[in-house]
C-alpha cells in the first residue's frame, strides 16, 4: 500500500459517467520508491495488492492515513464510524483468502487456514 501524491491523481476514464464511488483503478501505474514513514498525512490511499492495475481509494471527509511501513496503514479520524466503513471499504478491495491468508487485514486480525481439499 503506499500513499498517492494528491487527490488530483483520481480520475474516471474518458468518456466515463460521473461516479460516486470512492474506488477507482489507475491504469499502468508506475512504480514509485518511497521512503517510509511519511512525514504527512494523506487523503488517497492506493492499494497494490496483486492486481493488474493499482486501486485508488479516496478516503472520506475526516479521516486520514498514516503509512509507517510499506504494508502497515493507520486510519485516524474524529468519527468512529467514519473511519470503520473506511478500512471496511479498503478490505473489501481484496479480503483475506481463506487458504494462502493473503489479502488486507485488520491490525491483530488472525484468520484461519483452511486445508485443501486434495492434501491430507
Amino acid at each position: 500500500m503506499e500513499p498517492a501524491d494528491s487527490c488530483a491523481a483520481i480520475r474516471a476514464p474518458p468518456g466515463a459517467p460521473p461516479s460516486r464511488r470512492a474506488l477507482y483503478w489507475e491504469p499502468g501505474g508506475e512504480k514509485v520508491n518511497v521512503a517510509y514513514p511519511h512525514k504527512q498525512p494523506s487523503r488517497v490511499v492506493r492499494l497494490k495488492v496483486g492486481f493488474t492495475n493499482a486501486a485508488i481509494y479516496k478516503l472520506p471527509e475526516g479521516v486520514v492515513a498514516f503509512f509507517l511501513k510499506p504494508t502497515l496503514v493507520y486510519l485516524y479520524g474524529v468519527d468512529k464510524a467514519q473511519v470503520t466503513g473506511a478500512a471496511a471499504a479498503l478490505r473489501a478491495v481484496r479480503p483475506p483468502n481463506a487458504y494462502t491468508g493473503n489479502g488486507v487485514m485488520l491490525l491483530g486480525e488472525e484468520v484461519q487456514l483452511r486445508q485443501r481439499a486434495g492434501s491430507k
